[in-house]
């Protein structure tokens, strides 16, 4: 990124003041500014960025935003910045400005679970024939996707963009932003029903990526979900489906875990590939990129073998040895019910003779948060042994030992994450000792810390 903060200032209708420069990178964080950012000041729940400005200048950051309605402290007069009304909205107003100088093609990916994994394999798929530029880590929101935008250089050639969201609208305004080529919904899940109330509703704010395209776009769509049929697409805009029913376009028959190395995909047609990350769900995930790679006319033989390339932790999933027996599976990057089963079925499939689930909070489901905790617990049963921690481990345990397959010593539930690392580790040692291989899954939503128990793990065996 190299724009000057002219151009910012005319795209965002505001007033620039103390000179002219140029950015190089945009920043949120004065303890992370650069040299070179413009640093825009957003206010928060418990802070204000304009107070941070100063830090952020003396970090070596090139250029501030600021909102008129504050007064301008007089050191900062002399540094460029431009006055504007809102800073967050003359970012995106940027974004959507430097969006428009630019010859690029932008696939967007939204939907409940499953996002970032499918943005990542679209771009592994599309830079194969197109310089390719994707959003890094999970920059989806309303201040990550215009700067992921801001930070795309001129010669790219498609952008693979992430789209979240936590109320209706807000996917609205990214398109608006980003004017998406080729929209892609991944599935529609419980993740944000604490904020939208239904999965109905769900469906009608991540349609709001579909009902943004334009003619001759395309819109990638599951092939199972019942509330993506009824809403109207717009007209001149086609219609891809993906998934493992007779209504899919790009249809998987048939999948074959390999363990905790990833799974065999067969095609319709009988085209196969080797996705070398652990999960049905995350072959689904494949489907979709390899539509987005029809879409942008990339030959179906390199859209499959761009997968061989692709590494679990770059999907936010880190598969790992502990010892000779013993293999962590950390999904801890995010959690819903639908994803959380979606990860209990890699446990099922990793070949280890003793299975064993580590799971956190799954948040922002809201009233019946409870409920959904002990369906997901019910549907571990099958597992040798289950670890809960949280808020809703009573919820999680509840469910486990409503079924005859498990006695109440194959649960442990606790309240933090501390406490599971003991138990944990002695029940890996004792089936260690017996010489049986087991595979560990760590499963919670993001703000759980539910890695920190792998990370814990990791330094004991460090020392053992």
């Amino acid at each position: 990124m190299e724009l000057r903060l002219s151009f910012v200032a005319e795209a965002a209708g505001g007033e620039q003041a103390g000179g002219d420069a140029t950015v190089g990178g945009v920043s949120f964080d004065s303890r992370s500014a650069a040299a070179g950012d413009l640093f825009v000041p957003v206010m928060g729940a418990h802070s204000d960025g304009h107070d941070f400005v100063g830090q952020a200048v003396q970090a070596g950051a090139a250029a501030f935003l600021w909102e008129r309605r504050r007064p301008l402290p007089e050191a900062l007069e002399a540094v460029p910045h431009v006055l504007v009304e809102d800073s967050v909205r003359a970012l995106q107003d940027s974004a959507r400005a430097w969006r428009d100088r630019l010859s690029v093609r932008v696939v967007a990916v939204t939907g409940s679970n499953g996002k970032t994994s499918t943005k990542e394999l679209v771009a592994a798929v599309s830079a194969t024939v197109y310089r390719t530029a994707h959003s890094p880590g999970n920059a989806n929101s309303q201040l990550g996707l215009p700067r992921a935008i801001l930070e795309l250089s001129p010669d790219v050639e498609v952008a693979v963009l992430e789209m979240g969201m936590t109320e209706p609208g807000q996917i609205a305004r990214l398109c608006e932003i980003a004017r998406p080529d080729v929209g892609i919904i991944t599935m529609v899940g419980e993740a944000h029903l604490g904020y939208l109330g239904s999965r109905a509703a769900i469906a009608r704010a991540k349609w709001e990526l579909i009902a943004a395209l334009k003619p001759g776009a395309t819109a990638i769509l599951p092939d199972d979900e019942p509330l993506l049929r009824g809403l109207p697409t717009p007209d001149g805009v086609r219609v891809v489906r993906f998934g493992e029913t007779d209504d899919a376009d790009v249809r998987m028959t048939g999948y074959a875990a390999n363990g905790s190395a990833g799974g065999a995909v067969t095609l319709e047609g009988g085209e196969r590939f080797f996705l070398p990350v652990p999960g049905r769900h995350q072959a689904r995930n494949a489907l979709a990129a390899i539509a987005a790679g029809d879409a942008l006319r990339i030959p179906r033989e390199r859209a499959l073998a761009a997968f061989g390339g692709v590494r679990a932790a770059d999907l936010h999933v880190t598969v790992a040895r502990l010892s000779t027996h013993v293999t962590i599976i950390n999904d801890a990057y995010n959690a819903a019910p639908s994803s959380v089963r979606a990860a209990l079925d890699v446990l099922r499939d990793s070949g280890a003779d003793v299975r064993v689930a580590v799971l956190g909070d799954m948040l922002e489901l809201g009233p019946d948060s409870g409920r959904m905790h002990e369906e997901v617990g019910a549907s571990a049963r099958d597992i040798d042994h289950v670890f809960v921690c949280g808020s809703f481990a009573a919820d999680y345990a509840k469910g486990v030992r409503g079924g005859a397959g498990l006695t109440r010593g194959s649960v442990v539930e606790v309240g933090t994450w501390e406490e599971i690392v003991d138990p944990l580790w002695d029940t890996l040692r004792s089936r260690e000792s017996a010489g049986q291989s087991v595979a560990v899954l760590i499963k919670g939503s993001r703000s759980a810390g539910m890695e920190r128990i792998a990370q814990a793990l990791e330094r004991r065996a460090d020392h053992v």
